[in-house]
Protein backbone atom coordinates (compact mmCIF):
# COMPACT_ATOMS: atom_id res chain seq x y z
CA UNK A 1 0.00 0.00 0.00
CA UNK A 2 1.18 3.20 -0.02
CA UNK A 3 1.04 5.50 3.10
CA UNK A 4 1.06 8.18 4.75
CA UNK A 5 0.95 9.36 8.02
CA UNK A 6 -1.70 11.63 9.01
CA UNK A 7 -1.67 15.60 8.35
CA UNK A 8 1.61 14.97 6.59
CA UNK A 9 1.61 16.36 2.89
CA UNK A 10 3.20 14.12 -0.50
CA UNK A 11 6.30 15.43 -1.92
CA UNK A 12 5.25 17.21 -5.40
CA UNK A 13 5.68 15.16 -8.16
CA UNK A 14 4.94 15.68 -11.82
CA UNK A 15 2.33 12.88 -13.21
CA UNK A 16 0.85 12.31 -16.64
CA UNK A 17 -2.80 13.06 -17.21
CA UNK A 18 -4.75 9.48 -17.16
CA UNK A 19 -6.90 7.54 -15.33
CA UNK A 20 -6.72 5.72 -11.95
CA UNK A 21 -4.63 6.84 -8.96
CA UNK A 22 -1.56 8.75 -9.83
CA UNK A 23 -0.83 10.86 -6.15
CA UNK A 24 -1.32 9.28 -2.82
CA UNK A 25 -4.00 12.25 -2.86
CA UNK A 26 -5.74 10.85 -5.95
CA UNK A 27 -6.76 7.59 -3.45
CA UNK A 28 -9.80 7.49 -1.33
CA UNK A 29 -8.10 6.99 1.84
CA UNK A 30 -9.16 6.62 5.89
CA UNK A 31 -7.56 8.11 8.39
CA UNK A 32 -6.74 4.74 11.03
CA UNK A 33 -6.04 6.07 14.35
CA UNK A 34 -2.91 4.89 16.51
CA UNK A 35 -2.38 3.66 19.99
CA UNK A 36 -1.59 0.10 21.14
CA UNK A 37 -1.89 -2.10 18.10
CA UNK A 38 -2.36 -6.02 17.80
CA UNK A 39 -0.48 -7.85 15.99
CA UNK A 40 -0.80 -11.94 16.05
CA UNK A 41 -3.13 -13.72 18.06
CA UNK A 42 -3.99 -16.25 20.75
CA UNK A 43 -5.88 -18.21 18.64
CA UNK A 44 -4.35 -19.71 15.83
CA UNK A 45 -5.80 -21.58 13.93
CA UNK A 46 -3.22 -22.72 11.27
CA UNK A 47 0.11 -22.25 13.35
CA UNK A 48 2.62 -22.98 10.72
CA UNK A 49 1.35 -19.90 9.45
CA UNK A 50 3.47 -17.99 12.62
CA UNK A 51 -0.30 -16.44 13.57
CA UNK A 52 0.90 -16.65 17.38
CA UNK A 53 1.80 -15.35 19.40
CA UNK A 54 -0.56 -11.89 20.36
CA UNK A 55 1.83 -8.97 20.80
CA UNK A 56 1.49 -5.02 20.81
CA UNK A 57 3.00 -2.66 19.09
CA UNK A 58 2.46 1.49 19.73
CA UNK A 59 1.63 3.08 16.15
CA UNK A 60 1.02 6.65 15.18
CA UNK A 61 -2.31 7.60 13.20
CA UNK A 62 -1.49 6.89 9.27
CA UNK A 63 -4.02 7.25 6.17
CA UNK A 64 -4.62 3.84 4.08
CA UNK A 65 -6.42 3.88 1.12
CA UNK A 66 -10.15 1.76 1.28
CA UNK A 67 -9.56 -0.16 -1.38
CA UNK A 68 -6.83 -2.90 -2.43
CA UNK A 69 -4.67 -0.89 -5.51
CA UNK A 70 -6.64 -2.16 -8.68
CA UNK A 71 -5.74 -3.35 -12.46
CA UNK A 72 -6.85 0.16 -13.52
CA UNK A 73 -4.78 2.10 -10.98
CA UNK A 74 -2.05 -0.24 -11.45
CA UNK A 75 -1.88 0.28 -15.19
CA UNK A 76 -1.88 3.86 -15.15
CA UNK A 77 2.06 3.37 -13.51
CA UNK A 78 2.40 1.17 -16.10
CA UNK A 79 1.39 3.17 -18.94
CA UNK A 80 3.45 6.85 -17.16
CA UNK A 81 6.66 5.04 -16.22
CA UNK A 82 7.05 1.79 -19.32
CA UNK A 83 7.86 -0.29 -15.73
CA UNK A 84 7.98 -4.50 -16.36
CA UNK A 85 6.67 -6.71 -13.78
CA UNK A 86 9.59 -9.11 -12.54
CA UNK A 87 7.26 -12.05 -13.82
CA UNK A 88 6.86 -10.55 -17.42
CA UNK A 89 10.34 -10.24 -17.37
CA UNK A 90 11.12 -13.85 -16.16
CA UNK A 91 8.43 -15.05 -18.04
CA UNK A 92 6.02 -17.13 -15.85
CA UNK A 93 4.67 -16.92 -12.09
CA UNK A 94 2.86 -19.10 -9.97
CA UNK A 95 -1.49 -19.76 -10.72
CA UNK A 96 -3.55 -22.07 -7.98
CA UNK A 97 -4.25 -24.99 -9.38
CA UNK A 98 -7.51 -24.59 -10.16
CA UNK A 99 -7.23 -21.64 -11.59
CA UNK A 100 -4.93 -23.32 -14.70
CA UNK A 101 -6.64 -23.65 -17.76
CA UNK A 102 -6.67 -27.54 -18.66
CA UNK A 103 -5.68 -26.80 -22.19
CA UNK A 104 -2.40 -26.08 -20.77
CA UNK A 105 -1.55 -30.02 -19.65
CA UNK A 106 1.03 -30.68 -16.58
CA UNK A 107 2.66 -28.06 -15.01
CA UNK A 108 5.39 -27.93 -12.39
CA UNK A 109 4.55 -27.22 -8.81
CA UNK A 110 6.63 -26.32 -5.55
CA UNK A 111 7.10 -29.42 -3.03
CA UNK A 112 5.25 -28.94 -0.02
CA UNK A 113 3.18 -26.35 -1.85
CA UNK A 114 1.93 -28.24 -4.70
CA UNK A 115 -1.51 -26.43 -5.13
CA UNK A 116 1.31 -23.35 -6.51
CA UNK A 117 1.87 -24.37 -10.18
CA UNK A 118 4.19 -23.06 -12.69
CA UNK A 119 2.40 -21.57 -15.61
CA UNK A 120 4.34 -19.63 -18.80
CA UNK A 121 3.57 -16.61 -19.82
CA UNK A 122 1.32 -15.80 -16.40
CA UNK A 123 1.71 -12.18 -15.29
CA UNK A 124 -0.55 -8.97 -13.83
CA UNK A 125 -1.90 -9.02 -17.84
CA UNK A 126 -2.96 -12.69 -18.22
CA UNK A 127 -3.08 -13.53 -14.45
CA UNK A 128 -3.63 -17.53 -15.07
CA UNK A 129 -1.60 -17.88 -18.37
CA UNK A 130 -1.90 -16.98 -22.14
CA UNK A 131 -5.60 -16.74 -23.04
CA UNK A 132 -7.09 -15.32 -19.49
CA UNK A 133 -7.04 -11.79 -20.28
CA UNK A 134 -10.58 -11.40 -20.25
CA UNK A 135 -10.41 -12.13 -16.41
CA UNK A 136 -8.60 -9.04 -15.79
CA UNK A 137 -11.15 -6.62 -14.51
CA UNK A 138 -10.41 -2.71 -14.31
CA UNK A 139 -11.50 -2.41 -10.30
CA UNK A 140 -10.51 -6.19 -9.01
CA UNK A 141 -7.28 -5.86 -7.10
CA UNK A 142 -4.03 -6.00 -9.38
CA UNK A 143 -2.37 -9.43 -8.68
CA UNK A 144 0.88 -11.37 -9.86
CA UNK A 145 2.76 -8.69 -9.18
CA UNK A 146 6.20 -9.28 -6.59
CA UNK A 147 7.07 -7.64 -4.12
CA UNK A 148 9.66 -5.19 -5.22
CA UNK A 149 6.46 -4.14 -8.27
CA UNK A 150 4.55 -3.21 -5.28
CA UNK A 151 7.22 -0.98 -3.89
CA UNK A 152 7.82 0.53 -7.21
CA UNK A 153 4.42 1.72 -7.30
CA UNK A 154 4.15 2.84 -3.78
CA UNK A 155 6.99 5.11 -4.55
CA UNK A 156 5.48 6.13 -7.63
CA UNK A 157 2.65 7.61 -6.55
CA UNK A 158 4.43 9.62 -3.52
CA UNK A 159 3.33 6.59 -0.48
CA UNK A 160 4.38 3.66 0.82
CA UNK A 161 3.35 -0.47 1.98
CA UNK A 162 2.63 -0.88 5.19
CA UNK A 163 4.26 -2.47 7.63
CA UNK A 164 2.22 -5.56 9.45
CA UNK A 165 1.25 -4.50 12.32
CA UNK A 166 -0.63 -1.09 10.43
CA UNK A 167 -2.42 -3.65 8.06
CA UNK A 168 -3.08 -5.70 11.34
CA UNK A 169 -4.27 -2.91 13.36
CA UNK A 170 -6.69 -1.16 10.70
CA UNK A 171 -7.81 -4.93 9.35
CA UNK A 172 -9.40 -5.15 12.77
CA UNK A 173 -11.69 -2.43 12.90
CA UNK A 174 -11.25 -2.15 16.24
CA UNK A 175 -12.63 -5.23 17.35
CA UNK A 176 -9.38 -6.70 19.09
CA UNK A 177 -8.52 -9.96 18.73
CA UNK A 178 -11.11 -11.49 16.57
CA UNK A 179 -11.47 -14.18 13.85
CA UNK A 180 -12.98 -11.70 11.33
CA UNK A 181 -13.32 -7.99 10.78
CA UNK A 182 -16.76 -7.94 12.07
CA UNK A 183 -16.13 -10.41 14.89
CA UNK A 184 -15.77 -14.26 15.95
CA UNK A 185 -18.73 -15.66 14.35
CA UNK A 186 -17.95 -17.76 11.12
CA UNK A 187 -20.33 -16.97 8.12
CA UNK A 188 -22.46 -18.96 6.34
CA UNK A 189 -25.11 -19.21 3.20
CA UNK A 190 -28.40 -18.58 5.36
CA UNK A 191 -28.71 -16.21 8.61
CA UNK A 192 -25.22 -14.32 8.43
CA UNK A 193 -23.90 -13.38 5.44
CA UNK A 194 -21.40 -10.10 6.35
CA UNK A 195 -19.48 -11.56 3.33
CA UNK A 196 -20.44 -13.34 0.09
CA UNK A 197 -19.11 -10.79 -2.41
CA UNK A 198 -21.15 -9.05 -0.76
CA UNK A 199 -24.38 -9.02 1.18
CA UNK A 200 -24.93 -6.29 3.77
CA UNK A 201 -23.06 -3.36 5.05
CA UNK A 202 -19.11 -3.54 5.72
CA UNK A 203 -18.64 -3.43 9.47
CA UNK A 204 -15.11 -1.05 8.96
CA UNK A 205 -13.89 1.90 5.98
CA UNK A 206 -11.25 -0.68 4.99
CA UNK A 207 -12.83 -3.18 1.88
CA UNK A 208 -11.05 -6.21 0.74
CA UNK A 209 -9.49 -7.17 3.92
CA UNK A 210 -10.90 -10.42 3.91
CA UNK A 211 -10.39 -13.21 0.89
CA UNK A 212 -7.63 -15.71 -0.69
CA UNK A 213 -5.08 -13.22 -1.96
CA UNK A 214 -1.89 -12.72 -0.09
CA UNK A 215 -0.83 -8.86 1.09
CA UNK A 216 2.19 -7.01 0.10
CA UNK A 217 3.49 -5.23 3.53
CA UNK A 218 6.52 -3.42 4.26
CA UNK A 219 8.10 -5.77 6.54
CA UNK A 220 7.65 -9.59 5.54
CA UNK A 221 7.86 -12.17 8.50
CA UNK A 222 8.52 -14.41 5.38
CA UNK A 223 10.63 -14.08 2.51
CA UNK A 224 8.69 -15.44 -0.64
CA UNK A 225 7.52 -14.97 -3.82
CA UNK A 226 3.61 -15.68 -4.42
CA UNK A 227 1.96 -14.80 -7.38
CA UNK A 228 -1.57 -13.90 -5.97
CA UNK A 229 -0.69 -10.69 -4.08
CA UNK A 230 -2.72 -7.38 -3.63
CA UNK A 231 -2.01 -4.99 -1.66
CA UNK A 232 -3.54 -1.40 -0.31
CA UNK A 233 -1.52 2.37 -0.25
CA UNK A 234 -0.70 3.70 2.69
CA UNK A 235 0.42 7.80 3.08
CA UNK A 236 1.78 9.45 6.06
CA UNK A 237 5.61 10.40 7.09
CA UNK A 238 6.36 7.19 7.92
CA UNK A 239 9.67 5.55 5.90
CA UNK A 240 9.18 6.46 2.40
CA UNK A 241 9.92 3.41 0.21
CA UNK A 242 12.75 3.39 -2.41
CA UNK A 243 13.16 0.49 -4.70
CA UNK A 244 16.96 0.03 -5.22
Amino acid sequence: MPAREAGSAPAETSRPAAQGALTVDDFEAVLISGGSAMVGTKKAMIKDDGESPLRRKMLRPFMMSSTTVTNSQFQTFVEATGYVTEAERIGWSFVFWSDVPKSFGPTQGVPGVDWWRKVEGSNWKAIHGPGSEAAVLPEHPVVQVSYRDALAYADWVGGRLPSEAEWEHAARGGLGDVKFPWGDQSPNDTDFTPCNIWQGSFPTSILNVMGTLTRHLQKRSRPTRMACIKWSVMFGNGPRIHTA
